[in-house]
């Protein structure tokens, strides 16, 4: 327990901690003063010296052609025979470089710049969702902002915020849960001439009457539930204002 207190007291820990958990992470390092400080398992020292280095190459080359605001961001990504491989400045004396799938790679670094600087609440209870971790309906881990699961290929942009369980979007709004309603009234009208048709068919026994008229109640079911977003319900965002 106090570990897990000390952790979420240094923030460069919380950020090993969560760059450690996300599936897609292949290498990443954390570089305080031109040095590393924090590094992926799969690295020895050498090799993180040896990011830490590219690191700092990618940002201060980028600070000569890229213009950059006082307290803005770039996102740096480049395609290497190792990977792909993306770095952020943090702060002025902290950068981050990550290698691994690019749209899990561009989520970390956006993620972790904006826990930095003040974290990505959540708009119905302000709970810091930056370092938040997904899963996927594979269980793998994803960060917020990616909307499909690059390894399953599942759908994850709508989630619950882990503080108060209301609905988030990726990107902070909150959403809710909306049925169309005049998808449901057109599908109760189709099931209503399916039933009169068939009540109409059956005493003159015309069979093919009588299966058409079971289609046409099917069809009515089918469009009512499948669409209507009774079977499946359908998130709708909601402005944050």
């Amino acid at each position: 327990m106090e570990d897990s207190a000390r952790m979420h007291d240094d923030p460069i820990k919380m950020i090993n901690y969560y760059l450690s958990s996300i599936d897609g992470v292949k290498e990443y390092v954390i570089v305080l003063e031109g040095f590393p400080i924090y590094w992926s398992s799969n690295l020895d020292q050498e090799k993180a010296e040896e990011l830490a280095a590219l690191a700092i190459d990618m940002i201060t080359s980028s600070d000569k052609y890229v213009p950059r605001k006082e307290e803005g961001y770039v996102i740096l990504g480049t395609e290497t025979p190792e990977g792909y491989t993306g770095a952020v400045r943090l702060k002025p004396n902290l950068s981050l470089l990550v290698r691994g799938e690019p749209r899990i790679v561009r989520m970390v670094l956006l993620n972790a710049y904006r826990y930095v600087h003040g974290g990505f609440k959540c708009p119905w209870c302000g709970g810091d969702l930056s370092l938040h971790i997904v899963k996927c309906r594979n269980n793998h881990s994803l960060p917020v902002g990616v909307g499909v699961c690059p390894i399953c290929g599942s759908r994850i942009d709508y989630f619950k915020c882990p503080h108060c369980g209301k609905l988030v979007d990726p990107h902070g709004y909150r959403v809710s849960l909306k049925t169309p309603r005049e998808n449901i009234v057109a599908g109760i009208i189709m099931g209503i001439a399916g039933i009169v048709s068939i009540g109409i068919a059956i005493p003159i026994y015309n069979i093919s009457s009588i299966i058409s008229s079971i289609l046409i109640a099917a069809s009515g079911l089918f469009f009512g539930l499948s669409y209507s977003g009774l079977k499946r319900k359908l998130p709708v965002r909601i402005d944050n204002k």
